[in-house]
């Protein structure tokens, strides 16, 4: 179904979200039910990256949680798409509770959550609803973790956790255990349960105290941000004997397919379930709000095939020059429609010159501190389902060659001295290959002797690119990755 002027406009609104997988998910849905709509991302206040220093005096980190605008964006962005006619907005994090003196009214639960995800259009406003509540209650029946009569340990106390706790209380929990390092929050949170239930149901505890907790079945949302970006192999709680009680267990990330607490719980043999189905039922709870329908079973999981294939891991190609790092990300793109990133292209972007014209001016030592800032931004935008083609010398660092690790699966793409000189001969944009004091191919040569254990080592599985076409490459490597 095509765009039309009659095409209604959905939306997200977040920072970042150029991410996210939820247009995907809307969308998805909109085709197979036959709905004239369009589901967008809209980035609302700080920018996802910052300009590096033009003064080239330093290279910083940016310091994203410096850049947060407050309210005033996030009231402008929703007068701004109530008057655009957008019909309907899921709001992410950092917004989720900012929006709210923006909104109309709020649904009973949104009102107990103090958050909202979903605002759907009516006269005079949006009202504001939770289905982050109902989305992790049908993801957990779907994984057969039963909520009604059950034990159940929430692993945070934030804005998730909210979700969670008001979830467990809803559905009939037997005791809901909130574990926070900060107990003051867990006991807050706890209190608030209590109070709406009528009961004594919820308990706070101390990340460094578990004994409070049942020796078994217990079944455990992870709630933290611990486990995704830089995070990645953190977790909230690292004690086996945790893990020993705990029968089955959601994380409500997504990215990476496999957190730090899903592996130690799995260890411990218990089964372990990340977000995505979180991510799913959300969004098609907000989908039945805005057009007052039910999504088939169907279409539900035709969706989620789809999402699965999206959120996998990032493919991450390293190399030497010429070893046809950009020209397999392109065709690994067009085969599986996920977006593709080439870092060289990245730095370039941000720098407003060339790696050539970088190495000029300020140096090799300054361009590969330019590459490990393009893998901090990468890693701390926890985004996913992303091709990555890096430069010829990012392994060259050992810091950069443990994120490349964290950012996904790592493929070495080798070549032979001949094929490289063959594909780089016509290349004047190789500042390692300049040197009129060599003769080419023996400079390759000798910067492959350097580099080949390296590349080894940050990678996950190699492999010999001389007689393979790009589309065969591609194939073999999504043929891995799914």
């Amino acid at each position: 179904m095509g765009v039309s002027g009659k095409t209604k406009v959905y939306g997200l609104i977040g920072d970042p979200v150029s991410h996210s997988l939820s247009p995907l998910l809307h969308n998805s849905l909109a085709g197979q039910m036959g709905h004239d709509l369009i589901y967008v991302a809209f980035p609302v206040a700080r920018p996802a990256f910052v300009e590096f220093d033009k003064s080239w005096d330093m290279v910083e980190k940016p310091a994203f949680d410096k850049f947060d605008k407050g309210g005033d964006m996030v009231e402008k962005a929703i007068l701004g798409a109530y008057e655009l006619g957008i019909c309907g907005l899921n709001v992410t994090t950092p917004h989720k509770e900012a929006v709210i003196p923006h909104l109309k009214a709020l649904d009973p639960a949104a009102a107990i959550i103090g958050a909202v995800n979903t605002l759907l259009r009516t006269k005079g406003g949006y009202v504001g609803h939770n289905t982050d509540y109902t989305g992790l209650y049908r993801a957990m029946a779907s994984e057969q973790m039963m909520v009604g009569g059950a034990q159940i340990a929430i692993l945070g106390a934030g804005a998730t956790a909210r979700s969670a706790a008001y979830m467990c209380h809803v559905y009939g929990a037997a005791r809901v255990f909130i574990i926070n390092r900060g107990r003051e929050k867990a006991r807050t949170l706890a209190a608030e349960m209590n109070q709406l239930g009528g009961n004594e149901r919820f308990f706070a505890v101390a990340a460094d105290d578990i004994t409070r907790l049942p020796t078994n079945g217990l079944l455990a949302i992870q709630c933290t941000s611990l486990g995704m970006g830089a995070k990645c192999d953190e977790a909230l709680l690292t004690d086996p004997a945790f893990y020993e009680r705990v029968t089955a267990g959601m994380d409500m990330i997504y990215h990476p397919v496999e957190t730090a607490f899903m592996r130690m719980l799995r260890k411990a043999g218990g089964r372990a379930h990340n977000g995505l189905k979180m991510l799913l039922y959300q969004g098609v709870d907000a989908y039945d709000i805005w057009q007052d329908t039910k999504v088939p079973d169907a279409y539900i999981n035709h969706t989620y095939d789809r999402l699965r294939a999206a959120a996998g891991p990032n493919i991450i190609l390293v190399g030497f020059m010429g070893s046809g790092k950009s020209t397999v990300a392109a065709g690994l793109s067009a085969q599986s429609g996920r977006r593709w990133i080439d870092t060289d292209e990245w730095i370039e972007e941000r720098q407003g010159m060339s790696v050539a014209e970088i190495f000029a001016t300020r140096g090799e030592a300054h361009f590969r501190k330019l590459e490990t800032l393009c893998l901090e931004n990468l890693l701390e935008s926890a985004q996913q389902g992303l091709i990555i083609a890096t430069g010829g010398g990012m392994v060259l660092s050992m810091e950069n060659r443990r994120m490349l690790k964290q950012l996904g699966r790592v493929v070495y793409l080798k070549a032979s001295v001949d094929r490289i000189r063959e594909r780089t001969r016509k290349s004047a944009d190789r500042p390692l290959l300049s040197d009129t004091d060599m003769d080419p191919k023996q400079k390759i040569q000798a910067l492959l002797k350097k580099r080949e254990a390296l590349y080894q080592e940050a990678a996950n599985y190699s492999i010999n690119t001389d007689d393979l076409t790009p589309e065969q490459i591609a194939e073999e490597i999504l043929e891995d990755t799914t």
